[in-house]
């Protein structure tokens, strides 16, 4: 379905490193074009504040549970919280 959409570089579906990345050894992701330009609010409407699910980040949204790179994470672990990451955050949260 993907190479019917023609060349990898300029499929517009496909997010990731679409260059020089022919045996696919970095990720590449395929989001459908029709889901419109913010996917992320397609799947926060879908969730409605679910306390279950963490939600992606929109545009203007202060949360952020990208793991890699996490000021905020690193700090609580460097402050002497522990436990799942995701639940560290999820703690934090219900501080501010």
């Amino acid at each position: 379905m993907v190479r019917e959409q023609g060349p990898m570089a300029s499929n517009p579906n496909l997010r990731g490193q679409l260059i020089g990345n022919e045996i696919f050894l970095r990720p590449v992701f395929y989001l459908d074009e029709r889901l419109g330009p913010e996917p992320a609010d397609l799947v926060c409407d879908a969730i409605a504040g679910d306390p279950r699910f963490f939600p992606p980040p929109r545009s203007t949204a202060p949360v952020n549970y990208n793991y890699n790179d996490n000021k905020v994470l690193e700090d609580a672990i460097s402050g002497g919280e522990r436990g799942a990451f995701w639940d560290i955050l999820r703690r934090l949260g219900k501080r501010s």
